[in-house]
Formats: C-alpha cells, structure tokens, sequence
C-alpha cells in the first residue's frame, strides 16, 4: 500500500540496487517481450514485469508498487485522449508510469523523493523503451498541478504512520505529523488543479478528496481503486 521504499549506496558511490550481476542481454531480450504486450495489449503477467527489476525491488514489489492489472486499469481510467499528461506522485520504481506510457497513448511523469528509485525508474523505462515515461527527483507539491491533466495516488503518505520498534515516541509522533502534512499539501494541490482534471487512487488518498472533485467509478482490485474528476473550482 506504499508507493515507496529505500535504496543505499555504498562509500564508494555504487548503487546497491545496482550493479547487475547477470548478463543484460536476457533481460534486454525480456524488455522487449514486455514492451510488445504491453503495446499489444497481449496477456502478461505482474511476475514477468516485476522480473525486469533489480531483485532488492522486485522482492518489495507485492507491498510497494501497484500490481500489473491495477496498472493497466488505472492508466486507461486517466488518460481520456492521446497526450493526456499523468503525474504518479511516489512513483517508486516507476512501474505505473512504464505500464501508462506503453498501454496507452497519455504521458506520464513520476515524481520520487528517493533518488536510488528515480535510477531505477529511468533505467526501466530505458529497458522497454517507454519514452513517454519519465522521472523526476523530487517532492509533488513543488510542482504546477496545472501542468497535468491528471494524478496517481497510491496512497503515499501512509508510510509515515508505519512504526517499528526502533522507533521513539518522539519520532514517531513527528512521522505521524509528516503524514498529515503531507495529505493536506496533496488536498491543496489537488484543490489547485485544473478544472476537469481526472484522479485516480489506489488503496486511498491518506484524506479525503477536495469537495471540488466528484467520483465517477469505484472497482475492487485488491484494494480499492477509484476515479475522480474535477467539476469545479
């Protein structure tokens, strides 16, 4: 239910998330199977795409990034006409934007906080060659939301009310802060957006949607994703 996760590199500057210790070749050969099913709207499955990721990521993929079919749901709920322009705000490793970029004729933008992830990301869209997917470091509410046309949300913010025991109450009082900040900063941004804009959640936004956007469609996909438009200002 997280869009997210961490990444390290090492003293000597090398991404652990990298370097491949395989041969690129067979996962080039696997880049290029995918990116026709996806194009062709063939069958394939979450398992076949989650095999072009670094295995750090791939392991992590059932519980951070959104699964192939929400994906392929998700994308075509948004993008209502060819250059349709998507943001996927904790895009993660870049899964929903390659799948969007490739399964329908939208652009989708992906904005990341942490850069391994923004790496990653690049990377895979390098691989299947999606390049009407592309990545950006950084955090959402620096952007324009009038620049996009419509936004992805699967639920980013929730990460922060995650606690373990190595957590103080100090800390986790300030994670608990960070995740209500950051679901008032998304309900601003939203509220910021052009009117008619068209937003999809998966598993929730954190918060309620602004007044100002009506939903349209709400389907269970192991959680639930819904559609919303913006009919006012």
């Amino acid at each position: 239910m997280i869009n997210g996760s961490n990444g390290h590199t090492d003293s000597g500057g090398r991404n652990d998330l990298y370097p491949w210790g395989e041969d690129r070749t067979p996962r080039a050969a696997r880049g290029l199977n995918v990116r026709a099913a996806l194009r062709s709207g063939a069958p394939i499955g979450n398992e076949e795409f989650d095999d072009l990721l670094p295995e750090p990521i791939r392991a992590k993929s059932r519980i951070f990034w959104t699964p192939l079919d929400v994906a392929l749901r998700a994308s075509k709920m948004l993008v209502s006409e060819p250059g349709f322009r998507v943001l996927d705000v904790g895009s993660g490793a870049g899964k929903f934007c390659v799948v969007g970029a490739l399964a329908t004729e939208g652009e989708f933008v992906g904005i990341e906080q942490r850069a391994p992830l923004v790496e990653c990301a690049r990377d895979l869209a390098a691989l299947v060659g999606a390049t009407r997917a592309t990545f950006t470091h950084g955090v959402f509410d620096a952007l324009d939301p009038k620049n996009f046309d419509g936004f992805y949300f699967f639920n980013p913010f929730e990460e922060n009310k995650f606690r373990d025991s190595s957590m103080s109450e100090s800390d986790a009082l300030r994670a608990e802060n960070r995740f209500r900040t950051d679901v008032r900063n998304a309900q601003r941004f939203l509220r910021a957006a052009r009117d008619g804009a068209r937003v999809v959640t998966y598993n929730g936004l954190g918060g309620r949607m602004p007044r100002t956007y009506s939903l349209l469609h709400s389907v269970e996909l192991g959680c639930t994703l819904e559609l919303w438009v913006k009919d006012r200002g």
